[in-house]
C-alpha cells in the first residue's frame, strides 16, 4: 500500500546539491500467511533537470537498508542482497515493514532560482524468498508525488535608516519601526 509523503520543495546547497532530506516515496510491504527475506526492490528515479548521484532504501527507522545501483544508463535503481542467505531485510509472517526511497542530487548550475527541477519515484518490483525457499514477487507498483527541487540565491538584509525611533503606545509596550531592504 503506499504511504507516499507530500509534495515538498526542496533548496539545494551552495554546491547546487540536495543531499540526505529528499524523501522521494514511502511504501508497505507486507508478508501474509510466511516469512519473507526481501532480496531486490527496483525504482525508476525521474529527474527532469540535474543528475540523480545516489538512492538510497532506509527503514522506518531511520537506517539505510541498501544504496541503489543504477541499471545502466537508465532511470532504474535497484537494491539486491548479496545473496539469499543475507537478504536486504527479512519480513516476518502476517507484519508488514514500512520502507522509503530517499536520493542525493545535483541541480545544474545554470539552473535558473525561481525554476524548479521536478523529481519523482516508483516502485516497480519487490522479489524474495518464502521461508520453504521459493521465490515470490510482489504485485503492483508504488508511485511517489512529484517533488520540486530549487536553487536558491542569498539575501543578505541590510537596515537603510539608522534612525530608528520608539514609540511608546497605548498598552506600555515599546515598539521599533526603521526601513528594511533586501540586496
Amino acid at each position: 500500500l503506499p504511504n507516499t509523503p507530500k509534495s515538498e520543495n526542496y533548496a539545494a546547497d551552495s554546491n547546487n546539491q540536495v543531499n540526505d532530506i529528499l524523501k522521494l516515496l514511502t511504501f508497505n510491504v507486507r508478508a501474509d500467511n510466511d516469512t519473507i527475506k526481501l532480496n531486490r526492490v527496483t525504482t525508476t528515479v525521474s529527474l527532469n533537470n540535474g543528475t540523480v548521484r545516489a538512492v538510497r532504501l532506509v527503514d522506518a527507522n531511520g537506517n539505510v537498508v541498501a544504496s541503489g545501483d543504477r541499471v545502466g544508463g537508465t532511470d532504474d535503481w535497484v537494491f539486491s542482497s548479496v545473496d539469499f542467505a543475507t537478504p536486504l531485510l527479512t519480513v516476518n509472517k502476517d507484519a508488514t515493514v514500512k520502507l522509503s526511497v530517499f536520493a542525493d542530487v545535483d541541480l545544474p548550475s545554470n539552473l535558473a532560482t525561481g525554476t524548479p527541477a521536478t523529481i519523482s519515484a516508483t516502485v516497480s518490483g519487490v522479489s524474495g524468498e518464502r521461508s520453504d525457499g521459493g521465490v515470490v514477487t510482489f504485485s503492483g507498483s508504488v508511485s511517489g508525488q512529484k517533488m520540486y527541487l530549487f536553487r536558491v540565491a542569498a539575501a543578505q538584509w541590510n537596515v537603510t535608516n539608522n534612525s530608528v525611533s520608539v514609540n511608546t503606545p497605548q498598552t506600555g509596550r515599546p515598539t521599533l519601526t526603521g526601513t528594511f531592504e533586501v540586496q
